[in-house]
């Protein structure tokens, strides 16, 4: 079914909520507060947060005009405040949060936070279990190459930004919608995306028929003449809603956007997207992988929807350069190259891989790979050994877990640890990240690629050689 175009270029920023609103975010350094802080900035907002430790990032924001302090403090909800904001992980009984509650200070979760931000703009909403920070911020990226100058906030920093969130002038505000606690219900979008839907996040949902049944009620949030816009692989999962267009894309002749695939160069897909009203672009990303040439379809094909040019549209996919933790290249040092990025799923991990072996056929491939908490962990214990058992070598510190018991933490790495080693690939067990980088030191060789992979803090290791790489540079 053609999709109608939703934009309306030119349109003036259309927020319904006043400039100049203090408004505090707790957890200011995690990745979609940071790009929340980003965008309220930019829109005139006065911003303080806090956080457990600094960095690059927290430095990037307080540049800008944040206020932020290290550590938690109930006396940070006692100030004048006009808003706090907490993540869904945060209780409600929290001592910054019961502070500003009892202050009479509204207090918001991230998600219904930046539901609130949408209103009175076209919401763009991005779902899925993998992709969605690369989708996000390739649309985005569209739509500003058209001259839409949308707004946005993302889970991830794009490579290509100077902050990791953007406040646009333009009528469309895109973002990242996560599943986890339901938080992509909040939304009710114009278009919403969805790139996949696998079991994940199963401490929340318990089963993966919730995981599916979240999804769908994600897409019937659609407003009446809006569009759903599907990968194939999760239309069947996802039945259309009556007064919604959808618009299904994939490699099937059936879909309503095919993406044609072409060969890939030096690991970086190629594909022509075929899409309605005989409209036809090439996609030419040069971020390797074949699944950031499907994101961009997704991204091309709700682009097209919302009135963005299809010339500017594909010169968007050739200045794409990614976004940290995502293949995101650090440095080489004694030979050998390193790279971030964020999977914490199996089928992230075999996607990177994928995609580092077919830019660098002729190196070895070793993982560093710090697991996210040791529900995780258990629930995909064969696959993750599966995945990671393909690399050539593979280091395992302790799993990242912050609402897990030590014993159970401990318990399952070690399991993991088993797991691969059963698969024909026995791992280096590392002492924390402080033994990284040893552990490294034992097996790796000029013209190895190393991948520092996860979603917990294993990026201080990757922050050290940004670092580093920085140093380099003006040396």
């Amino acid at each position: 079914m053609a999709a109608e175009r939703t934009g309306t270029e030119g349109a003036g920023l259309r927020s319904v909520l006043p400039r100049g609103r203090r408004i505090h975010l707790l957890g200011i350094g995690g990745s979609g507060q940071a790009s929340l802080a980003a965008y309220l900035l930019q829109r005139g907002d006065q911003v303080s947060g806090c956080d457990l430790k600094d960095g690059a990032l927290l430095a990037r924001l307080r540049r800008r005009g944040a206020t932020i302090e290290i550590g938690h403090d109930a006396g940070h909800g006692t100030r004048p405040l006009d808003l706090l904001v907490h993540t869904a992980a945060v209780a409600a009984d929290h001592p910054e949060v019961a502070a500003a509650a009892a202050r009479g200070v509204p207090v918001m979760k991230y998600a219904r936070c930046l539901a609130e931000e949408t209103r009175g703009r076209q919401c763009i909403a991005v779902a899925g279990t993998h992709g969605k920070t690369t989708t996000t911020t390739l649309l985005t990226e569209m739509l500003a190459a058209s001259g839409l100058d949308p707004s946005a906030v993302i889970g991830g920093f794009p490579a290509a930004w100077m902050l990791p969130g953007r406040a646009g002038r333009g009528p469309h505000f895109v973002v990242e919608a996560c599943e986890y606690d339901r938080s992509f219900h909040q939304f009710s979008p114009q278009v919403a995306l969805v790139t996949n839907v696998e079991p994940d996040h199963l401490d929340f949902f318990g089963t993966a028929e919730k995981v599916v049944e979240a999804f769908v009620e994600f897409t019937r949030r659609v407003v009446p003449g809006g569009v759903a816009v599907v990968h194939e692989s999760a239309a069947a999962l996802l039945p259309a809603v009556a007064g919604r267009s959808r618009l299904v894309v994939g490699a099937a002749a059936g879909c309503d956007a095919r993406l044609l695939a072409a060969p890939s160069v030096r690991g970086a897909g190629r594909g022509r997207l075929l899409l309605p009203g005989a409209i036809e672009l090439a996609l030419e990303p040069v971020v390797p992988g074949d699944h950031v040439l499907i994101d961009a379809a997704l991204a091309a094909a709700a682009a097209v929807a919302l009135g963005a040019e299809p010339r500017a549209i594909e010169r968007a996919v050739r200045d794409f350069r990614g976004v940290r933790r995502r293949l995101e290249p650090l440095l080489s040092r004694g030979g050998v190259r390193f790279v971030s990025d964020y999977a914490h799923h199996p089928t992230e991990i075999r996607a990177v891989r994928e995609a580092l072996r077919a830019r660098d056929p002729g190196a070895r491939l070793l993982v560093v790979f710090q697991p996210h908490q040791a529900s995780r962990t258990r629930d995909f214990r064969p696959e993750f050994a599966r995945e990671l058992a393909g690399f050539d070598e593979v280091v395992i510190p302790n799993i990242f877990s912050v609402r897990e018991c030590a014993i159970g933490v401990e318990r399952e790495t070690e399991a993991l640890v088993a797991a691969i080693a059963a698969e024909g690939r026995a791992p280096l067990r590392a002492s924390g990240l402080a033994g990284v980088f040893p552990a490294l030191e034992g097996v790796a060789r000029p013209g190895d690629v190393v991948v520092l992979m996860g979603a917990g803090d294993i990026d201080d290791l990757a922050e050290e050689l940004r670092a580093d790489r920085a140093e380099a540079a003006v040396a």
